[in-house]
This record gives C-alpha cells, structure tokens and sequence, in this order.
C-alpha cells in the first residue's frame, strides 16, 4: 500500500514507525562538487522491522541525495541513499558516502595494499580514483550506504 501525505499529522499512529532525518547534502555520482551549507530537512518514516531487516539504529542514519550518473545502474541522479554514519570503517568493495578533498562523493571503496584507497565508479565513463595514505587527512568517511531508494533510469 503506498500511502500519499502531506503532514505526519495525517498519519495514523504506528508505534512501529521510525522517523529518519534527510540532510540536505548531496552526493555526487560523478566528478564531485563542493557544498558549502548543510541543512536538515523533514524526516522520512520507516518502520523497526525495516532496520532489524538492514542490520543498523536509526539514530545512526541519515538520508542523502544522490547528483550524477557515475554509480549507474546502482544508483541514479537523484536517488536518495541511507547513509549509516556509524559504519566509517571501510568493508572492502562496500558503497560508502564520503568527502574527497571537500566534495561529497559516493562511491564503491576498494583498500589497496600501503593503505591507499580506490574510489570506484560502476559506470564505466568515469576512471577510478586513488586515495594515497598521504591524502587520508583529506578524506572523511561519512557513512556506509545502507539502503537505496529511486526511480532507476526513468529518473534522468
């Protein structure tokens, strides 16, 4: 059942319902960008069976916009990705959100030996990009991607 509201209020109470916070902060599936400002948005519901089935607290997610085609066909411009903000230790071929030199990125993360990072595009149109362990101090973990949520290719 999909249900259309324009107000928590209009929901009928479900002590089932998890509310999580959407951030504006966009991710970018593509060459990057930087965004300067970070605002919270309305919260998303979900329900506590949705989180035990994901392995994660909704206190530790955060809803992201996805900008760009570089994760295609995982993700799509405009999709929105749960973002675990606890989960910042990298798991070798996982899909985190993260900050490269001040742009937001998400990107499927390959550890290489010396300690270098590979941030990787599954679209082919975009090369791989090294993190050195000298530009660690450059990098930021935001989180690892959760959950996804779009409209695929009808969205672009």
């Amino acid at each position: 059942m999909i249900q259309v509201w324009d107000s928590p209020d209009e929901l009928e109470p479900s002590d089932g319902r998890v509310w999580v916070d959407q951030w504006d902060y966009r991710v970018s599936a593509g060459d990057g960008g930087v965004q300067w400002e970070i605002r919270q948005k309305k919260a998303l519901p979900f329900t506590s069976e949705f989180f035990k089935a994901i392995g994660t607290k909704p206190a530790n997610c955060r809803l992201l916009i996805v900008r760009g085609d570089s994760m295609e066909p995982f993700l799509y411009n405009r999709d929105m990705v749960m973002v675990d903000i606890t989960k910042t230790t990298v798991r070798d071929g996982g899909v985190y959100a993260v900050a490269f030199e001040h742009e937001g990125l998400v990107k499927q993360i390959f550890k290489q030996p010396g300690g270098a990072l590979t941030l990787h595009s599954f679209n082919s149109r975009y090369p791989d990009r090294s993190v050195s362990p000298q530009d660690l101090d450059n990098f930021v973990i935001i989180g690892e991607v959760k959950y996804r949520s779009g409209s695929g290719f009808a969205s672009n």
